[in-house]
């Protein structure tokens, strides 16, 4: 038997699921929730085998919910299942450690193949949703002083103020960027900066 916990803010959209569950008695619905602090609480009343997770609820998001769950049992096996397919939305799910990433407009064979799949130990990302995400999973392989260069350039330092903050020399500066561009394979400091944010290799607000 699966113990799954379904989460989602639309009762309509539960209601929907157990339906589509009861295709597949070796499915147990043991608990639902309808926000992410009702997901968390019924995660540790019930220790589910799989969660169904939406990602956009009010006041706490999917995501949010995603973190708060794998830092109470980081073995959790959630499967995000939404309308969104943002690259933002898949990528941070995925970074968090959700073990698949279905749309709502998965068939009902889809849905419960994949909770099979995770109960399993499986990991379930249809091809077009790694398409989405596989350039940011192309990181480059970027030595750590490059790496703190990039980001000093991403802040909108000059080289020589990227040379006086590392305590490094001009020349040294600009031998980093040239790597830095081929790695990135971009031909300036823009495209290096717009690559570096997009892929995730540095973020704004550090």
């Amino acid at each position: 038997m699966i113990r799954l916990l379904l989460v989602d803010d639309h009762r309509v959209m539960r209601i929907g699921l157990i339906s589509i569950l009861k295709l597949a008695p070796e499915i147990k619905v043991v608990a639902e929730a309808e926000n992410g602090r009702q997901a968390l609480e019924q995660f540790r009343k019930f220790s589910p085998e799989v969660t169904l997770l939406d990602i956009r609820m009010p006041d706490m998001s999917g995501v949010d919910t995603l973190k708060a769950i794998r830092k109470h049992d980081s073995a959790a096996k959630i499967i995000m299942l939404t309308t969104s397919d943002m690259e933002e939305d898949i990528y941070t799910a995925v970074q968090q450690g959700a073990k698949g990433y279905l749309l709502k407009d998965a068939s009902p064979k889809e849905i419960i193949a994949a909770i099979r799949c995770v109960s399993e130990n499986g990991v379930v990302f249809p091809e077009h949703i790694l398409k989405l995400i596989e350039p940011r999973n192309k990181q480059p392989d970027l030595s750590p002083r490059q790496i703190e260069v990039l980001e000093l350039l991403v802040k909108g330092l000059s080289n020589k103020d990227i040379g006086t903050a590392l305590g490094i020399s001009y020349t040294s500066v600009k031998t980093h960027l040239e790597s830095i561009y081929g790695r990135l394979e971009v031909a300036n400091r823009q495209e290096a900066i717009s690559v570096a944010i997009q892929r995730g290799v540095v973020r704004t607000g550090k």
